[in-house]
């Protein structure tokens, strides 16, 4: 278990390091304040454009065919 909160400090102080070498400019811009965002947007980007295509692949979504 020492390994777990070593590996867990060491995460946090490296995070905390790299949020004091940030560019101060670009703390209000969106989704620049943290690097979270960027991250959940860029997983359901790669989650969506592997899944998507299997979904779509066999037609069983619900579209209605204009006539």
């Amino acid at each position: 278990m020492a390994f777990n909160n070593t590996l867990t400090s060491r995460a946090a102080l490296l995070y905390d390091e790299w949020l004091k070498e940030a560019d101060p400019r670009t703390e209000n811009w969106l989704l620049m304040a943290s690097p979270f965002p960027q991250t959940i947007i860029i997983a359901a980007y790669v989650y969506f454009g592997k899944r998507l295509p299997k979904v779509f692949q066999n037609g069983n979504y619900l579209l209605k065919k204009s006539e």
